[in-house]
């Protein structure tokens, strides 16, 4: 295997991860699973902290984790999922995790850079290559 081979495959692991890591998320703030506070914790968290409208935000940021990340595992469309929760991590680090100092930050951080990583493709081994006709090189 050549360091371009490890590359892709830790391009893969990498999204994979993080898509398993924003469904498991979702998933706890819609339907209380994995430890997650369940759609009335989360849209009372969003109201205490001033969010207007704070139901229907909880809808929409745990659809948005639990489908992007379905689409992040399956390597599909990842664009607009991965710029939706990109934006979350970013609102999440200054509305909620930056009171908790580096410690409360630095796994948000982590989540918005992998999510910056995948706005415009992405990467290997996804839906889209095993679709996509490859193209032959001049």
């Amino acid at each position: 295997m050549t360091a371009r081979h490890f590359a892709q495959w830790g391009d893969l692991l990498i999204r994979t991860v993080a898509g398993i890591i924003f469904m498991l998320a979702g998933a706890g703030k819609l339907f209380g699973v994995f430890g997650g506070p369940g759609i009335e914790g989360f849209s009372g968290m969003l109201a205490g902290i001033g969010f207007p409208a704070a139901g229907l935000l909880a809808y929409l940021v745990g659809t948005v984790e639990l489908v992007g990340g379905i689409l992040l595992v399956i390597g599909l469309w990842t664009t607009v999922p991965a710029a939706l929760l990109a934006t979350i991590m970013a609102v999440a680090i200054v509305t909620v995790h930056r009171s908790q100092g580096w410690g409360g930050i630095r796994f948000p951080l982590l989540l918005l850079a992998v999510m910056v990583r995948y706005i415009g493709t992405a990467g290997y081994c996804s839906m889209l290559s095993c679709v996509t006709p490859k193209r032959k090189r001049r």
